[in-house]
């Protein structure tokens, strides 16, 4: 897959991420993403000001990445150095191109983040 084509792929990937985890700022107060995304990695990250969690959904479409996850962790503080939480992913030969998994992603996040994790 060449570069453009996983722009355009990367172009919606993150339409459908801001779609499906549009309930991280109306149900649990977490800011707009920022897009940290490069050339084969689309990155948007999500933080909440108030329990100060970073949310990163990510995939990566590169021959040798393995494909999407979704981490939840603590931006600053005593709890800056703890172990990373992935709580979802999908291996890159396991996606579909509607991005169907998005949606079992988010459900899954929002479970997680329900429990106070």
């Amino acid at each position: 897959m060449n570069e453009h084509s996983i722009a355009a792929l990367g172009h919606e990937f993150k339409a459908q991420v801001m779609e499906h985890f549009a309930f991280l700022q109306k149900e649990f107060g977490f800011e707009p993403a920022l897009d940290e995304s490069s050339a084969y990695t689309h990155r948007l990250t999500f933080r909440n000001p108030h329990s100060d969690q970073l949310v990163e959904v990510l995939n990566a479409f590169h021959g040798v990445d393995y494909g999407f996850e979704v981490n939840i962790h603590f931006a600053s503080g005593p709890r800056l150095l703890d172990q990373r939480n992935m709580v979802y992913y999908r291996l890159k030969e396991e996606q579909d191109g509607e991005f169907s998994y998005l949606a079992e992603a988010a459900e899954t996040l929002r479970f997680v983040l329900q429990d106070g994790v």
